[in-house]
């Protein structure tokens, strides 16, 4: 009998909260190009653009593009150069990882502490991101907030799962 650990019943409740924030954000991409192809439709054909689908558009973009990262850590899907560290002997490269893991929780704490400290700004001043819509700006900062904290939880437990494959080597 196979027994599981915490940290694996972590990783598999991570990737299912990812898994499910990333189809939000690919629901929120459709809905992006149907408004994108009704506002250049109308536009075009009946002069009658919606209005303020520019507005729009940028805050759905912080809501994909926030909710996916997570999930593409996951999946390793992002962007990695590793010209010479292939080359390396296998103890660095985990010391490596270590290193970027460990930078990169930081970082995604950092922007979720930030993103939540301007969160409280804009929701106590009221701010809205243009005068056409009035759409406020705080609840996509919270978004900002969710996807760059998820992302950190994603990152922690990369960089435990690394020191645990250092102290095991």
């Amino acid at each position: 009998m196979k027994t599981i650990s915490v940290f694996d019943v972590i990783q598999r409740v991570l990737r299912s909260v990812a898994r499910v924030t990333n189809g939000v954000g690919s629901g929120i991409l459709a809905v992006m190009m149907l408004l994108i192809v009704a506002d250049v439709s109308l536009g075009r054909v009946f002069k009658l653009p919606i209005k303020g689908t520019y507005e729009a558009i940028e805050y759905m973009m912080v809501i994909v593009v926030f909710l996916a990262m997570a999930y593409t850590a996951i999946l390793k899907g992002h962007v990695v150069i590793n010209i010479e560290s292939s080359r390396l002997p296998q103890r660095i490269q985990v010391v490596n990882d270590i290193i970027s893991y460990f930078v990169s929780t930081v970082f995604c704490c950092l922007i979720a502490w930030q993103g939540a400290v301007q969160a409280q700004i804009a929701k106590s001043q009221h701010l809205a991101g243009s005068l056409l819509t009035n759409i406020p700006v705080f609840p996509f900062l919270y978004v900002l907030v969710f996807g760059s904290a998820l992302m950190g939880l994603v990152f922690f437990v990369s960089l435990l799962d690394s020191v645990r494959r250092c102290l095991h080597k």
